[in-house]
Parts: structure tokens; sequence; C-alpha cells
């Protein structure tokens, strides 16, 4: 359901901060394999997203998350701290983020990329 192209960039903030973007070639079964992967992912994608910082994982349940007016789908360490982020911005790009400052940098920049000239 993902295009083979895909975008991993680093946002300088706060620390060198990883991000994922993809393009979907169908949203219904990229919303659908999102959520059936969700009890796996934590496995997959902490070692990308985790920090010194970061603590353990017990809770692999995501958890409803609004940011810049956007849903999100999020995880969060045993401490309460936001481990990563993902989000469908419209239904042809899914982003992974490991903070809310990186999601909002990257929501920004495709709005004014989108915005009437």
């Amino acid at each position: 359901a993902l295009a083979d192209d895909f975008m991993f960039g680093v946002h300088v903030f706060d620390g060198n901060r990883p991000f994922l973007v993809f393009k979907t070639r169908s949203f219904e079964v990229a919303f659908g394999n999102m959520l059936g992967w969700e009890p796996d992912m934590s496995f997959d994608l902490f070692p990308l997203f985790a920090t010194e910082k970061s603590a353990p994982v017990t809770d692999r349940s995501f958890r409803d998350l609004i940011v810049r007016n956007t849903d999100a789908r999020a995880l969060y360490d045993s401490e309460g701290n936001l481990v990563f982020l993902y989000s469908f911005l419209d239904r042809e790009t899914l982003v992974f983020a490991d903070g809310e400052d990186t999601f909002r940098e990257i929501v920004d920049r495709k709005t004014r990329l989108h915005a009437p000239r």
C-alpha cells in the first residue's frame, strides 16, 4: 500500500530528531495495515526513534493524539514520554516522527508547500 520511494530525514531541533515520510498507493489498505501493525510496530521502530533518555515501552498500545488539528497515533514509554507517532497528513502522505515538534514542522512545511500563491 506504500509507494517504493520514501524520505528518511533528521530534524535538527533539541538534538537530531528522525522522521519518515511515505506516499501511499491506497489509503484504505495503508490505514488498515497500520492499525494491524501497531502491536508489533514498537518492536520494529523503537530502535530508530528511541533516544538515550527513552525508558522501556511496557504498554505497546497506541493512543490517539491531535497535533496541529491532525489526528495521530502515539506510542509512549513506561514513564509517559512520547517515543514516536504516526499520522496520515492526507490520503497520500504517511508520516512518522519522534515528537510533536518534528511532526508540527512537517505539517507546517507541507501546508506552506501547498498554500496558494
